[in-house]
């Protein structure tokens, strides 16, 4: 059976590259992927404004919808 990576780190972890939909939140209290596909229609743009917390805030992501 494979292995689960599990972050264990106290720090947030911010990824990319996995084109998620809906609206941006945390995928737990310190894992949070950016990329809500941008490129594609319906996409946006993401951006998370970390001050230190170790525990994500949902009123801490922004984001722009893509309007092309």
């Amino acid at each position: 059976m494979a292995q689960r990576y599990r972050y264990t780190d106290t720090e947030p972890l911010f990824v990319g590259h996995y084109w998620m939909d809906g609206n941006p939140g945390a995928l737990s209290e310190n894992v949070a992927c950016v990329d809500y596909s941008v490129a594609r229609p319906g996409g946006k743009l993401v951006a998370y404004r970390w001050r230190g917390e170790q525990k994500l805030e949902q009123n801490n992501f922004i984001w722009v919808d893509r309007h092309l």
